[in-house]
């Protein structure tokens, strides 16, 4: 709102100001209307670039996750919802390659509620879905080099 203001101080013609009497004040505070402005400028477009940068670092960290760090069990859960092109899959919250791909933001759990018979269920996010849901993509992703199981400590 602040750079609304001094942008209608600094760039409005006099003329129309002075239909509303607020020439005099143009004139006067010009200079603070436009260090006011300026800075306003940059911190909006330091926000925005921030927001920028934390959502492109959120979808790196998730490729990159997806492609050097699944053990074997994680790339079959995953297969899952390759395979069936459905983003929300029913899994035993028991389990550990579960628990992991959605601590790690690969997966998360629209409802708590357990199922019997299905299990609870898991969805993938929305940064992951893309790189989950094309099988070839996914399969050229974790099978091509072989890159599953490079975690230290793992004895799959």
């Amino acid at each position: 709102m602040f750079v609304f203001v001094c942008s209608v101080f600094l760039f409005v013609p006099l003329s129309y100001l002075k239909y509303f009497g607020l020439d005099a004040w143009a004139i006067r505070f010009r200079p603070y209307f436009a260090v006011g402005f300026l800075v306003s400028v940059f911190l909006l477009v330091g926000q925005m670039g921030q927001y920028f940068y934390k959502g492109w670092q959120y979808h790196r960290k998730i490729r990159k996750y997806l492609e050097t760090e699944l053990s074997a069990d994680e790339v079959l859960v995953l297969l899952r919802y390759s395979e069936s092109g459905k983003k929300t899959q029913y899994f035993d919250p028991a389990s550990g390659a579960v628990n992991n791909l959605a601590r790690n933001g690969i997966l998360y759990t629209p409802s708590t509620q357990y199922n019997m018979l299905k299990g609870c269920p898991y969805t993938l996010t929305r940064a992951a879905a893309p790189h989950v849901l094309n099988r070839n993509r996914f399969q050229k992703m974790t099978l091509a080099e072989n890159k599953v199981n490079k975690r230290p400590g793992n004895s799959n």
